[in-house]
């Protein structure tokens, strides 16, 4: 182990630049972690904001937005008008990629985003599976019956309890199952009957 401990001065990331045409685009060497937790955050808000085909599409294309807006000098936005657009950085990609090339830790960054997205979607997946769903509404009605077992039936109590039940028979997940449960069975009958 090493006894004297020294303070050490980091030179500075600083800036690249990369040519197009005649001008000069300055891009930060590096990403720091705030900025990395605000681009992730950006994306995952995108992603998740609505689950269909468009939304990987958004995410993807508000991450190239922010990168830019974070990262470089170029101006995307004067007085409430659009100035870049993502077309613009499409017909000309290649720029994008020399950009994302002199963020030094941008591969590091987007191991960080992907693993990120899916934890996420992975934290969904369980949220929506039926044993969650029966283990949620397992424990809300062990709550409620112990809690009119040490109590009298009052009108509140009551409304909670149709309340509780009217939460369980509108869960999709459970309408699924018993649909699914009774299709089995009918078919399982009809076997039989043969």
């Amino acid at each position: 182990m090493i006894d004297e401990k020294k303070k050490f001065e980091f030179p500075k990331s600083g800036f690249s630049t990369v040519e197009v045409g005649n001008s000069s685009i300055s891009v930060k060497k590096y990403l720091a972690m705030s900025e990395e937790d605000n681009l992730i955050g950006i994306y995952v808000a995108e992603l998740f904001s609505e689950t269909n085909y468009k939304s990987v599409s958004r995410a993807e294309n508000a991450l190239i937005a922010s990168v830019l807006e974070t990262c470089t000098n170029i101006l995307l936005v004067e007085d409430n008008t659009v100035v870049t657009t993502l077309d613009m950085i499409f017909e000309n990609f290649e720029v994008w990629e020399q950009i994302i090339s002199k963020i030094k830790n941008y591969s590091e960054f987007r191991k960080r985003l992907d693993a990120t997205v899916e934890m996420l979607r992975e934290e969904k997946r369980l949220n929506a599976s039926i044993g969650k769903v029966i283990d949620d509404t397992y424990t809300k009605l062990s709550g409620f019956i112990e809690n009119l077992l040490a109590n009298d039936f009052s009108p509140e109590k009551i409304e909670g309890i149709k309340s509780l039940l009217s939460e369980v028979n509108s869960s999709p997940i459970l309408k699924d199952s018993v649909e699914l449960f009774k299709n089995q069975n009918k078919n399982k009958s009809e076997k039989l009957a043969e």
